[in-house]
């Protein structure tokens, strides 16, 4: 149960690329970036 899931049906994960950005995946299919969710006050928490 996470919170971003609820609260926007999005999946966060980390992309093994050499930019490793964290992605957020919606369920749609849309793949977003941390400037997304900075843009619309998503809040995001980073892995551990």
């Amino acid at each position: 149960g996470n919170e971003l899931e609820k609260k926007y049906g999005a999946n966060i994960v980390e992309q093994p690329q050499v930019s490793s950005t964290t992605h957020i995946i919606f369920k749609n299919g849309n793949l977003e970036t941390k400037l997304f969710a900075k843009k619309y006050n998503i809040p995001l928490v980073d892995p551990m």
